[in-house]
């Protein structure tokens, strides 16, 4: 019998190769970890495209708001639209404007172009006018029927707005119970037989829903007849307006929560790059567990070669 290795030998290299598994596995996890609480904590690698044909206050404060989302956002207009822009888009997100002027500068060929980006898993992001786009008889980003109910507020104001904290859309099982939003003559939202819509957040003290979720095709719908892009009484929103109020927090974290569901709930889920791919946790969970197998067979090998 010929030894290649003594007892010891092998049992030194064995529980090096075991240390050296254990360490890389906790590597991989580690960096797994960090890059899934980046893509949770910002929009890193999502491409925004603000409607800017029919600029306002509230397209100011959609730039500062998604560029403070660390997304990288676009500006388009009518004509964009209707050449393709929004192929090259994560989420389309149309601001507090008139919804009949875009509608109507979109043109036929550019509400079909938005319907086909959600169908196919992009994502739509609308405030004030931009809610009731969708709505229009002639865009029809819905399955089902949603009509806007009765006023709530007329004029502009604050008003308290109960976060749906039981939300099966958006995780909003950690954020306050209530936000004071701006209303400017806003309005309230019903859907009936919409498949999958999710109430966000009431009017308080009434059964008035404001802000809704829904799924279309592939692709997923955000609506907020109030305005929590605006951040009154602080200048990071880019404009004065309403600066008078004196709102005590700020929505913005409580929409970041929206915006990465409305990209990470698609079907059609792509990395940052675009290309579609197996959930981080999976591809890190597969290296560790392809270093203990070869740490495994290394083992085998040397006892073999012990006994033979």
């Amino acid at each position: 019998m010929v030894r290649f290795f003594s007892t010891s030998s092998i049992r030194t290299v064995t529980v090096g190769i075991l240390l050296a598994a254990l360490f890389l596995s906790s590597v991989f996890a580690s960096q797994g970890t960090r890059r899934v609480a980046a893509q949770v904590q910002d929009l890193e690698g999502v491409r925004v495209a603000v409607w800017g044909s029919l600029p306002q206050d509230s397209t100011t404060a959609f730039h500062a708001l998604f560029e403070w989302m660390n997304a990288e956002v676009i500006t388009v207009n009518s004509e964009d639209v209707r050449q393709g822009a929004l192929d090259d888009v994560d989420i389309f997100a149309v601001p507090g404007v008139s919804e009949g002027g875009t509608v109507t500068l979109l043109q036929e060929e550019g509400c079909e172009a938005v319907r086909q980006f959600v169908r196919a898993g992009g994502s739509y992001f609308g405030v004030c006018g931009g809610s009731l786009v969708p709505l229009h008889e002639s865009v029809h980003l819905y399955e089902g029927t949603i009509t806007t109910g009765p006023s709530v507020e007329t004029g502009i104001a604050l008003r308290s707005m109960t976060v749906n904290q039981e939300s099966t859309g958006p995780d909003l099982s950690e954020e306050p119970a209530t936000y004071e939003v701006l209303l400017w003559a806003s309005w309230a939202i019903t859907a009936v037989n919409v498949p999958g819509y999710v109430e966000i957040a009431t009017y308080t003290g009434t059964p008035y829903t404001g802000m809704i979720a829904y799924t279309y095709g592939s692709g997923n719908v955000f609506l907020s007849s109030p305005h929590p892009e605006f951040e009154e009484g602080d200048d990071r929103d880019g404009v004065t307006q309403f600066d008078e109020y004196n709102d005590p927090d700020s929505e913005w974290n409580f929409l970041l929560k929206i915006a990465r569901w409305l990209v990470d709930s698609s079907p059609d889920e792509t990395t940052p790059s675009g290309t579609t791919g197996a959930p981080i946790e999976i591809l890190f969970l597969a290296g560790a567990v392809g270093i203990s197998v070869v740490a495994v067979v290394a083992v085998v090998v040397l006892w073999r070669r012990r006994v033979a």
